[in-house]
């Protein structure tokens, strides 16, 4: 479990987007935006990382819909950061450990991501889960916010099937 300043987080937030945006020239980075109706990802890694992760944000979306019914959609699609390296990341990190995080507000949701890297996109689903449990009014201890999204990150695809529960890689060490 990771706690962290909300005013320093929105801080930061602030300045990627100022830098996602185009207004700051503090990063030397080229950033790309892809969109689908429920998903906005910026992100300065390559574009086919970047696909290979919305589709699976995308699908991951569909389990949860068929999983948790909901009665509407979100007025913003979720708006995903994403950088290429733990270097480009590190100045809008959380904490020095953390790989991502999620930041609801009013009116619109952020996953900022560490990198697209395959073996990084069970934290993201994590990220995502934390989504779903705030759109679903879900005033939870923090300790279960954290505990289902992890179990919800190991949601993998295994001959047409979801499957979910298995153990965490990151707690079997």
């Amino acid at each position: 479990m990771y706690r962290f300043s909300v005013e320093k987080t929105l801080q930061k937030l602030a300045v990627l987007l100022c830098l996602v945006a185009g207004y700051c020239q503090a990063s030397s980075a080229t950033w790309s935006k892809l969109t689908t109706p429920d998903f906005e990802l910026y992100t300065t890694a390559n574009q086919k990382q970047a696909l290979q992760v919305l589709e699976k944000f995308e699908r991951t979306r569909l389990f949860f819909l068929q999983a948790v019914p909901q009665e509407q959609r979100p007025q913003f699609p979720v708006r995903v950061i994403a950088f290429r390296s733990r270097a480009e990341y590190q100045p809008y990190s959380s904490n020095g450990l953390a790989f991502s995080y999620y930041l609801g507000s009013q009116n619109r949701d952020y996953i900022v991501l560490q990198d697209l890297e395959p073996e990084h996109q069970q934290v993201a689903i994590h990220e995502y889960a934390h989504f779903v449990i705030r759109q679903l009014n879900g005033h939870l201890p923090v300790w279960l916010d954290e505990g289902i999204a992890d179990l919800f990150s190991t949601l993998q695809e295994s001959n047409g099937k979801i499957v979910v529960g298995r153990p965490l890689d990151s707690r079997l060490n």
